[in-house]
């Protein structure tokens, strides 16, 4: 209780007497020892990244001063910069930790947005134990660390959304930067696409988009959070009032930014989203709405047929199209090994051990075995099905988020996760924190009616 009070920024004089302490000072002390800490390890396992570690030290002082000056302009370019991840770290890895230990300190976050709904901040700390279990087993211990450390930096990712998202504004802020962040993503694509960049093979690389990711089938999974929440605020407008051909202009260049990437798993995973909602929200949508939605699909058939046709990706496509590609078959090799190893080891074999394992569920069994699956498992589906439960009522939002597209986007990452490895996506955590968002209200509202 002592820290959850620490926003009254007190401490006691020799004297016992009561006296304000500066702001600037907390977070000098705090930020200097976690600093400290996290530079020993990064050497520790990486010491080649001594010269950008010591450059990132230096920086983060004007990012102090700016961060207490302008918190929120600051979130809002972490969460637009959250595309830039072609190299690591990325812009967003050196900012938004900063934030979260910047923003507990001076009081921006309170962890008493943890206390509803805690048995998911339960489930995530019992995986962390199991994490930390499990490297007893592994047998490359310095890649295994390397590993655990971005699990817990992207699990902090996680809890610097839930914490910060308290109001509809901070709301809208989260959701705006990551529009900007998916646009622009397009954007550089488009470029190259139309032969307008000095690029060539930078942001399309095999005839697959993947703007400044690492991989088309990551890139593709990170628009269609942005896709959903337009869908939605062109059919029911909260946070976007107005501007309707912005928001179907928006969504069809990020629609074709999908289609572009050629990822199956994430046509998939934009399929069974916009099904989800529809199922969600069919008994809500009026004849008008439903008059929309028809047009506003035939204009996006129209533009794909365009862009196939213009570029003369037809072969590519078919191809791309096929259920099962040559490559599959050692992607399933490898899953059947991880399962087995999963089976014959009750802790895993250790964080970051199973390569390749082309499936969440696969290698979370396989690394950190039936307990950590199993504390995974409540982390996800517990908040997934608080959100449909609010999905269903009558007041679906929160904090003018909808409840239906949180949901709609979870349930088809998830069905992503059966054949692609997102524990280390970005994306994932933030979309986990937006479900975690939407539980924690439900959970405290439905315990107020009893």
């Amino acid at each position: 209780m002592a820290f959850l009070r620490f926003q009254e920024k007190i401490a006691v004089n020799q004297h016992g007497q009561l006296q304000t302490v500066g702001v600037f000072a907390l977070a000098a002390i705090g930020l200097s020892g976690i600093a400290g800490a996290m530079a020993a390890l990064v050497l520790y396992t990486a010491p080649q990244l001594a010269p950008l570690l010591l450059l990132g030290l230096i920086g983060v002082i004007p990012v102090v001063a700016l961060g207490l000056a302008r918190f929120h302009a600051l979130v809002f370019l972490g969460i637009a910069s959250l595309g830039v991840v072609r190299w690591e770290p990325a812009p967003v890895d050196m900012l938004l930790p900063l934030l979260l230990v910047l923003g507990l300190l001076a009081g921006r976050l309170s962890l008493r947005e943890l206390q509803n709904a805690s048995i998911i901040h339960a489930s995530l700390w019992v995986f962390v134990a199991i994490n930390l279990a499990s490297l007893l087993v592994a047998r490359d211990l310095v890649y295994s660390i390397r590993y655990l450390v971005i699990t817990f930096y992207l699990m902090g990712l996680a809890y610097f959304v839930r914490l910060y998202i308290t109001s509809q504004e901070r709301m809208r802020l989260v959701l705006f930067g990551y529009v900007v962040a998916a646009l622009l993503s397009v954007f550089l694509v488009g470029l190259e696409l139309f032969g307008l960049s000095p690029t060539s093979e930078f942001f399309i690389r095999e005839q697959r988009a993947l703007a400044l990711f690492k991989d088309a089938n990551v890139f593709a999974p990170f628009l269609i959070l942005p896709i959903l929440f337009l869908f939605d605020e062109l059919l029911r407008p909260h946070l976007i009032p107005g501007r309707s051909w912005l928001k179907i202009g928006a969504m069809l260049a990020l629609c074709a930014g999908v289609f572009l990437a050629f990822s199956r798993a994430g046509w998939a995973n934009l399929l069974v989203a916009l099904m989800a909602y529809l199922a969600m929200s069919a008994r809500s949508l009026s004849w008008w709405q439903w008059a929309r939605l028809i047009l506003l699909t035939l204009v996006g058939l129209v533009v794909l047929a365009v862009l196939v046709v213009q570029l003369n990706l037809l072969s590519f496509l078919l191809w791309r199209a096929t259920p099962l590609q040559s490559y599959d078959s050692d992607r399933f090799g490898t899953q059947m090994v991880g399962i087995e190893a999963g089976l014959s080891h009750l802790f895993g074999i250790g964080p970051g051990m199973l390569f390749d394992a082309h499936s969440l569920y696969v290698r979370t069994f396989a690394e950190y075995g039936v307990f950590g699956f199993v504390a995974l498992f409540i982390a996800l589906l517990v908040p997934l099905f608080y959100c449909f439960r609010r999905a269903r009522s009558a007041s679906d939002r929160v904090h003018g988020l909808s409840a239906r597209v949180v949901t709609a986007c979870m349930v088809g990452l998830l069905l992503n996760g059966l054949v692609i490895d997102l524990i280390h996506w970005r994306s994932f955590w933030v979309l986990f924190a937006l479900c975690w968002i939407v539980a924690a209200v439900q959970s405290y509202e439905e315990r107020q009616k009893r």
